[in-house]
Order: C-alpha cells, then structure tokens, then sequence
C-alpha cells in the first residue's frame, strides 16, 4: 500500500519537476534558480537546448563561432532588466526565434571596405519569418534600409534601398548574392548608395574568448 502511494508520487512529482537544460539541484547562479522555479520557462530552457545542439552540428565552422557568441550574448542578457518568469519566457522566445529562422545563417553584420557594412536583421510576421537590410555608405556618405521585408530563396536576392534620410527619393534597387560568408552587393544604376557596392564579409559579434581555438576563425 504504502510502496504504491510513494509510487505515484514519484511519477507526479517527475511529471511537474523542471526539464531545464542544466541541474537545478546543483545550480547556484541567481538567474538559474529563476528558471527552475517555474515549470514552463524550465521547459523553454531545455527546449532552446535541444534546438542550439541540432542548429549547432549542421552548421559550418564560421557560423558555429557565430553561435556560440549569439548564444552567450543570450545568456548574459536573459533576465537583465526583468527576471520575472514571464519576462524570461519572452526572452526565451525571442531566442527560439532566432535559432528557427529559415535565414539564421545569414542574419548578422557583413563588413565591407572602410566604414561600409550591410546588416541583415531578423522580422517576424503574420506570414512568417523575413529579413530586413541596413547599412552605411563608405565615409559616412549615408545609412540606408531596405523598403519592405524580403526572403530569399537560393543564393540571390533583388531588394529595394530606402535613403534613411531622405525617404522621398526613389528606391533604389539592389542585387544581394550570397557566396559562403561573403555577400556581394550590387546597387543598380546611379543609385545613391552605389558607392557601398561590393564584397561584404559575415562577421562574428563579441566572441567568447574562451571558445576561440587558435586558427579556427579567419579574420573578418
């Protein structure tokens, strides 16, 4: 009687016992204890686990650097400026959204000649996951976003600059191909932002040091 009763007590209490991605017993750190402490955002930890540890073995060796610094940049930032379980499973989601983006491997910063660089960010709609571009002319000659979310498909895609500064000019249309880690940007005809044409290369933001083998990153 007595060993059943600890039976079932045992398999409830597994089954509402936290499913986070490290041991809560054991744990120290203030923001872990926030994420035990509530079943759903435990969840979301174990859950984003999973996904980093996937996205993570298919990746290329570039965009596994690249990883490991968006997700310690994650880490560092989660729960900063609010630790309450609710605010730590937007987060949580916002980092999912991240890693499920169809385009993850593109999304960053390409640096190009001088001060020229194109960033592609990530948006998200009602009708899926787009990009969206912005960038800054070589010397300072501009800043510059794309007019409207874009997907690509294959390794090409023509998109429409906007003049951050002067949004009553004319788009100007743009031919952005992807080789590897580069991205070649092509600007149509006299556009404005034709001086920033060229070969752009990903970048890899504020990378750990501590996961930086020596030779195993090509200089940006």
């Amino acid at each position: 009687m007595w060993s059943r009763a600890i039976f079932v007590l045992l398999c409830l209490t597994s089954s509402i016992a936290p499913a986070a991605s490290f041991d809560c017993s054991k744990t120290k750190r203030k923001i872990e204890k926030r994420i035990c402490a509530d079943v759903a955002v435990s969840q979301l930890d174990d859950q984003a686990a999973q996904i980093y540890a996937k996205a993570f073995a298919g990746a290329s060796l570039h965009h596994q650097q690249e990883l490991i610094a968006e997700r310690a940049k994650f880490r560092r930032e989660r729960g900063r400026y609010d630790a309450s379980a609710s605010a730590l499973a937007d987060d949580y989601q916002r980092w999912l959204g991240y890693l499920a983006h169809p385009q993850r491997s593109r999304l960053g910063s390409y640096q190009g000649r001088d001060d020229a660089y194109v960033r592609l960010l990530s948006v998200q709609s009602a009708t899926g996951a787009h990009l969206m571009a912005q960038g800054a002319g070589v010397r300072g000659e501009g800043g510059w976003v794309s007019a409207a979310p874009f997907t690509i498909n294959g390794d090409t895609v023509e998109i429409a600059l906007r003049r951050a500064s002067f949004p009553n000019q004319p788009d100007c249309p743009v031919t952005l191909a992807f080789e590897g880690e580069h991205l070649r940007f092509n600007a149509q005809g006299s556009c404005a932002v034709e001086a920033i044409s060229g070969v752009f290369r990903k970048t890899i933001p504020n990378l750990p040091i501590w996961v930086m083998p020596k030779g195993s990153v090509p200089p940006p």
